[in-house]
């Protein structure tokens, strides 16, 4: 924790650019077919946490909050790996988000997810993390008061120079950073199009799958 002391780190100097972390190309196109082509602007979500984080009951956004809030015109896909049995039952409910649980072994199947997506949607949570050092757009939902990492103010991160953030402004409503988010979610889809996948692929080297 000294470490930004030792070096004189400071805001204007955190080196968030470019994308320090790759998926692996052979996961990349293994969830490329997994997938499928893409006929939609593609949206990964993550909105709970595990059961083991003490914040989760503040951090996460019931799923039929989220869904209400999504414009027509995009696909959606889970990137959980694993769900509480409530958080289950909610995502049945939902046909138009695509589930890949059941396949996703690792944070390198996760990262190659990732990499097929237009714009990543999560709490804070280690999918932000992730997306973020990917540099794919990642738009992030953050409870009040949130994490010392995202400051206290502001939209911008000095970590992540691809990430938005959404901001509570009353504790436990997150009435309002769903309506934001709505808003810009139809003015990103109507500017979106369907460019390739943003994300960040480094050369076969090992990890790979087999099958």
């Amino acid at each position: 924790m000294s470490l930004p002391l030792v070096t004189d780190m400071r805001l204007e100097t955190i080196p968030s650019k470019d994308g320090y972390l790759y998926a692996d190309s052979e996961l990349f196109t293994y969830w490329q077919a997994r997938i499928g082509p893409r006929g939609k602007p593609r949206v990964g979500l993550a909105w709970q946490t595990s059961s083991s984080d003490k914040g989760n009951k503040t951090k996460g956004v019931p799923l039929d909050l989220l869904m209400a809030q999504m414009p027509s015109g995009l696909e959606f896909v889970s990137l959980h790996k694993e769900y509480a049995a409530e958080e289950q039952a909610s995502l049945d409910g939902h046909s138009s988000v695509r589930d890949f649980s059941s396949t996703i072994q690792d944070f390198a199947d996760t990262a190659a997810i990732c990499a097929n997506l237009d714009l990543v949607i999560s709490i804070d949570t280690s999918v932000a993390h992730l997306a973020g050092a990917m540099a794919v757009p990642t738009w992030i939902l953050l409870p009040q008061p949130s994490d010392w990492r995202w400051l206290e103010t502001g939209a911008q991160s000095p970590w992540y120079a691809s990430a938005r953030l959404f901001r509570q402004t009353t504790p436990g409503d997150w009435s309002t950073v769903l309506g934001e988010l709505h808003a810009a979610l139809k003015v990103w889809r109507d500017r979106t199009g369907l460019p390739p996948a943003a994300g960040l692929i480094k050369k076969p080297g090992g990890g790979g799958r087999d099958g």
